[in-house]
């Protein structure tokens, strides 16, 4: 039986015990990892996971329960959970579920060629990623972790307004972590790729550009206390917005658990920066025709030229606030309600290339890698992290940089951005090219 002829029977079963509403969410997916040490496999899995959630609305509450079995007898056994949840539940006015739409956006989320690329091939490309990076320097001395994944999968999604939603997609991706090491100092390096399909992944690339990070660190020094400029090298920049995201949530304005609450038409930002969220991007890692909920998905621009123009919002919180959903009702998974989540977000790029900006600065630090984002408060926008990089000199690159701490607020960071790159890019569904603060502080020796 296919799976949405499945999903129907479950529909069909649940709206028997005359709930109000009622939503069928189904997932399966078929998963490659690969990890080459050595240029040998050093591990190997193919996996398959397939599951259903069920979700019903009755008295005015949302009950939900799910498994990955699908034999008649489970599937009488959810129905009764998710209804006995729904009786155990507050009820809810602001709880839906989605009416039909007439078209979805056509977005293509699936990489036909990748059933026929074979294991064989995987694994070549993999080792081609360690090979690349021990020929890059003599003092690339070990890798840490060399891998390969992609992942095939089909969302279903029906409910009792005559919703029907259905789509398959794909996503690949591939890493390195390795060390490189002089006389007795090692350093860390890494890069990764990601793609919805596997010719569009750079193995060579990856290898090469996480053997050169790991060989521009050699010899890091310390610095004294001072404020510089600072640049964000785009990796460095996405993690910075991912803190800032979470501001941008619905969910979080409502609970009152964002910087940015009652600030629409403000300025928040530079007048740098234009912050989107795009569920339709091309080749997006987040994109689809339909959020985790069955809404249409769409571009929506959040920050505009530093002025907050609205936040992201699924069914429920769109429902909350008397507007429309954009779209971004997400789910991790079959065992997962929808909740507010990003698709591909990311900061619009500019006109300087990064060493177009490094040719301009006198003094500066181009931070390559963060420590302890996690410690950052996404409320308030506080933060002290441990950062490294390269020191800037005379509009050049001078000499690397460890053991310094950058200080200050998510906020102030975003509002003094100077300059930003054309080097936008993607760290899967999260994207930034490089960023130039104006001055920031940086804690070092003195």
């Amino acid at each position: 039986m296919k799976s949405i002829d499945f999903c129907r029977e479950v529909l069909k079963e649940a709206q028997a015990k005359h709930v109000q509403e009622t939503e069928v969410y189904m997932v399966s997916s078929t998963s490659t990892s690969i990890e080459i040490k050595d240029q040998k496999v050093d591990s190997f899995e193919l996996a398959k996971d397939n599951g259903i959630g069920l979700g019903v609305i009755a008295d005015g509450a949302c009950g939900f329960s799910y498994s990955n079995d699908f034999s008649k007898k489970v599937i009488k056994n959810i129905i009764e959970k998710a209804i006995s949840s729904a009786k155990n539940t507050t009820p809810d006015k602001f709880r839906s579920f989605p009416k039909p739409v007439k078209e979805y956006p056509e977005v293509n989320c699936l990489d036909k060629g990748l059933i026929k690329i074979s294991v064989e091939e995987k694994i070549d490309k993999t080792k081609l990623i360690e090979k690349t990076a021990r020929d890059f320097d003599k003092r690339i001395v070990n890798i840490r972790k060399c891998s390969y994944e992609d992942t095939l999968y089909e969302v279903v999604i029906l409910n009792s307004h005559g919703l029907q939603y259905s789509n398959k997609g794909t996503h690949c991706s591939c890493s390195v972590t390795l060390i490189a090491q002089e006389n007795e100092t090692m350093e860390t390096g890494w890069e990764m790729d990601f793609s919805r399909g596997f010719k569009n992944l750079d193995f060579e690339k990856v290898g090469r550009e996480a053997a050169k990070r790991g060989i521009e660190m050699l010899g890091a020094t310390h610095v004294e206390t001072k404020r510089v400029p600072v640049l964000l090298d785009p990796y460095v920049g996405m993690e910075f917005l991912s803190i800032f995201a979470s501001s941008l949530s619905a969910d979080n304005v409502q609970k009152g658990k964002s910087m940015l609450g009652g600030k629409i038409s403000e300025q928040v930002a530079s007048p740098n920066i234009t912050i989107i969220d795009d569920g339709i991007l091309p080749e997006g890692i987040g994109s689809s025709p339909a959020d985790g909920e069955g809404v249409p998905m769409q571009r929506t621009v959040l920050i505009q030229s530093g002025i907050l123009k609205g936040f992201l919002y699924d069914l429920y919180t769109a429902k909350k606030d008397n507007t429309s959903s954009t779209g971004n009702g997400s789910r991790s998974g079959f065992k997962d309600t929808p909740h507010v989540g990003i698709s591909n977000l990311y900061i619009e790029k500019g006109n300087f290339s990064q060493e177009k900006i490094i040719s301009e600065i006198d003094e500066g630090f181009l931070i390559r890698e963060v420590m302890g984002m996690h410690t950052a408060n996404p409320i308030s926008g506080d933060f002290s992290l441990g950062v490294s990089g390269l020191w800037i000199k005379g509009g050049k690159v001078s000499f690397p940089v460890r053991g310094v701490v950058l200080s200050g607020n998510i906020l102030d960071l975003f509002k003094s951005i100077e300059r930003v790159g054309a080097d936008l890019r993607f760290f899967g569904r999260m994207g930034s090219p490089t960023l130039l603060v104006k001055e920031m502080n940086i804690s070092g020796k003195g």
